[in-house]
């Protein structure tokens, strides 16, 4: 089946959005609160290494997991990023506030200009950049891993490192992917799971089999994180559907 193509708009409405995105971000995170960032050994010590994995994450954890990934990994642990941003219109503005961070981002998805990003993000990898997937992306279904993460790992040999964030208190949206937004002033919870590494020279069979394999293990991990963050916070209405 034939591609839809992209219906051209205006880049110049989106740039001006991200300013102010970008902005919002700022200023609220200033309220928002690390709790805890849990990191199992293994991980940490790869993400000492500065480069030579990937980083995988649900489409729902992109607004938490922003600024972990620029202050904590980016400018904390001097990790250069490189994220895989569809190119809809909703792409354009992750990508362009992602820009006003100065993390790069490669335009592309499973649906359209697949192969391009692909291509430039093992790119990327060889210049020991880390690149972020968000796995069930860009359309879902929610908490579905694509290949797309499987299948660069298989080719580039490094290890996948899953993780999800949650807040005590937070806006949950009525979207695909249920994206959710903190409360002023609430608490946000990061947890990493162990390296995911991944054969190489994966079929197309085996590579569906190894990304079914990691969507376990990052679904453990995202339910393991909500009932740790529940449980220490009882009483907090954690999500308010928006």
């Amino acid at each position: 089946m034939a591609e839809t193509p992209q219906k051209p708009y205006n880049k110049t409405k989106y740039i001006i959005l991200s300013y102010i995105v970008h902005f919002i971000i700022v200023v609220w995170y200033l309220f928002v609160k690390k709790r805890d960032l849990i990191i199992p050994e293994e991980s940490k010590k790869i993400i000492d290494s500065g480069g030579g994995f990937i980083i995988a994450v649900y489409h729902e954890t992109t607004l938490a997991l922003y600024r972990h990934a620029t202050q904590y990994l980016q400018k904390k642990k001097k990790v250069t990023m490189v994220a895989l941003v569809s190119q809809s219109k909703d792409g354009e503005i992750i990508h362009q506030t992602f820009a006003r961070s100065k993390l790069k981002s490669v335009r592309g998805s499973s649906t359209r200009g697949g192969t391009g990003a692909f291509r430039a993000i093992l790119k990327e990898m060889k210049e020991k950049h880390v690149p972020i997937f968000t796995v069930d992306g860009p359309k879902g279904p929610r908490h579905e891993v694509k290949p797309g993460v499987i299948a660069t790992a298989s080719i580039t040999q490094v290890p996948i490192l899953y993780l999800d964030a949650r807040y005590d208190r937070h806006y949950q949206f009525k979207s695909w992917d249920r994206h959710f937004f903190p409360k002023f002033g609430a608490g946000l919870y990061i947890q990493y799971g162990e390296p995911f590494y991944v054969p190489k020279g994966l079929s197309e069979t085996e590579i569906e089999s190894w990304a079914k394999t990691l969507e376990q293990k990052m679904e453990e991990n995202r339910k393991q994180l909500e009932a740790f963050v529940r449980g220490k916070h009882q009483n907090n209405s954690i999500d308010t559907m928006l």
